[in-house]
């Protein structure tokens, strides 16, 4: 596709030195990137830069030997961590029943047990709340199945003094809200290595796509995992107070299990070379 500039990519107008002829109008190059992004697709266009370029023929032997087997394993791997993180997704931000079943942290005190996510903290109580179950006095009373009911605030709204561990709980709550955005976008980023993966799997394989699909999982997934466990040691490990005991909820241990599945396809996706990189190799070998 011709030399390439340091500022235009694709730019076709340039010298072999890589410098612009001071004659050649802006507009002239700006076009030109516009025509070969109409010929190669925004991917196209995409994968010729150097970090993709870089990325793409990078490969390990024992995973390119398997490569079919193994993308069909890092396939079923992103389907169970798309499901795990929903499940941890929707437990984050969850109330009563469903917090119960799929909370980030369970606390069980002398006031009784409480749950929380990253939106919510729940807690049982004998008899119905005054204002209700959320505190709004309009929302009505939610009964717990066990001839209890729940009375739960926002963490927005919960005073750490409360808390058995008021140090801790305060650390977790500016943790949480960090954690807000996180979590939609590691549920969400699943749907698009999801569709990543496929592609490699079917053929379909460029530069751009296992750049995007490395990226996503080993910055993105670490970023999250260090974020999970963050939450994990400091709201879960690290409370130590007489006659309280603090469990890690199902939907804390679902996010974290996903996150590692990310980053291990991360590796999985960086060890196999883009296919076309690897008919040039052959081509080589043949040649010689």
């Amino acid at each position: 596709m011709g030399q390439r500039l340091a500022c235009f990519p694709g730019g076709g107008a340039a010298k072999a030195t890589g410098k612009v002829d001071e004659a050649t109008p802006l507009r002239t190059l700006a076009m030109d990137q516009v025509h070969e992004v109409e010929e190669e697709g925004w991917q196209g266009y995409l994968g010729s830069f150097v970090c993709c370029r870089v990325v793409a023929p990078i490969d390990f032997p024992c995973l390119e030997e398997h490569r079919h087997d193994v993308l069909w394993f890092s396939h079923i791997l992103c389907i169970a961590a798309l499901f795990l993180s929903f499940l941890g997704f929707w437990g984050g931000f969850a109330h009563t029943n469903t917090l119960r079943s799929l909370a980030w942290t369970h606390i069980d005190g002398a006031k009784g047990p409480s749950y929380a996510g990253v939106k919510w903290i729940c807690w049982n109580v004998p008899y119905p709340p005054e204002r209700g179950t959320f505190g709004d006095s309009q929302s009505g009373v939610i009964a717990d199945g066990t001839g209890k009911y729940w009375e739960c605030e926002t963490w927005n709204d919960f005073d750490c003094s409360r808390a058995p561990a008021p140090s801790s709980c305060l650390v977790c709550k500016h943790l949480v809200h960090g954690l807000v955005l996180s979590v939609f976008m590691s549920v969400f980023s699943f749907v698009g290595l999801l569709h990543s993966t496929s592609k490699r799997l079917e053929g379909e394989d460029s530069n751009y796509v296992k750049f995007s699909s490395v990226i996503s999982c080993l910055i993105g997934g670490s970023n999250f995992l260090l974020a999970a466990l963050t939450f994990w040691f400091v709201c879960c490990v690290n409370v130590h107070v007489a006659g309280v005991q603090v469990e890690t909820g199902l939907g804390l241990w679902f996010m974290l299990v996903a996150a590692v599945f990310k980053v291990v396809m991360g590796f999985v996706h960086l060890g196999l070379p883009v296919e076309k990189h690897i008919e040039e190799k052959i081509d080589k070998k043949v040649e010689a």
